[in-house]
């Protein structure tokens, strides 16, 4: 008797009559998008950015949260991730933050135009992870970015500006949910202190800045 029921069991089984009981996990995906982007600039500049993708180090793979329990254990998380890989995230968000800035007066670019670019952008990140070392849990970020001057008649370009920008913003707990707002914050003060670079940068070029009509 048990010996048939067992065969029933394993009957309605494999005719998809009856199902066994599984936890499903959903895979959350998430993205770092400050709430505040750059204003307009007060000052405006005629010149022209082309930004190009960013790469990243061997340590940032694809679209996972890295993170660091302790000394050199890295590892990933499975369920939770970046909405894409983050230095694309990164390139977007810079070009979407100086374009609202108004900084450069012939625009900033991801791909070639009819505009030809005064300065070509690098990026490359570095570290992105998440520290969950007790004690030490913080949203580590290293970017190094690398701007050059292209001559528009002799299409060579020169390194002006190469900087690393580290941030390590300290968290509540070693949670995901403490991280994202961390890392989130690290961007925006990227954003900021590159903006500022960026502006003394053209500062102290040959072409003099250009005035908006409220400031005249």
């Amino acid at each position: 008797m048990k010996r048939l029921i067992f065969l029933l069991f394993v009957l309605l089984l494999l005719v998809g009559c009856l199902r066994l009981p599984r936890e499903s996990f959903e895979i959350v995906r998430y993205t770092f998008h400050p709430s505040d982007l750059a204003g307009a600039a007060d000052v405006t500049y005629d010149q022209a950015l082309l930004i190009m993708p960013f790469t990243s180090s061997s340590v940032q793979p694809g679209d996972r949260i890295v993170y660091r329990n302790s000394g050199q254990e890295m590892a990933t998380y499975y369920y939770h991730r970046w909405i894409a890989a983050p230095q694309l995230l990164l390139g977007d968000l810079l070009s979407e933050d100086l374009t609202e800035s108004e900084l450069f007066e012939d625009g900033v670019y991801v791909m070639t135009s009819s505009v030809a670019p005064s300065h070509e952008l690098h990026g490359r990140l570095v570290h992105l992870y998440a520290d969950n070392n007790r004690g030490e849990e913080a949203a580590v970020m290293e970017i190094l970015i690398s701007v050059f001057e292209l001559d528009s008649k002799t299409y060579t370009k020169e390194l002006v500006m190469q900087k690393p920008y580290r941030y390590r913003i300290e968290r509540e707990n070693d949670k995901v949910n403490s991280y994202v707002p961390a890392v989130t914050e690290a961007v925006g003060q990227w954003l900021v202190d590159l903006r500022g670079d960026l502006t003394n940068l053209l500062e102290e070029g040959s072409r003099a800045p250009v005035l908006k009509p409220s400031e005249m």
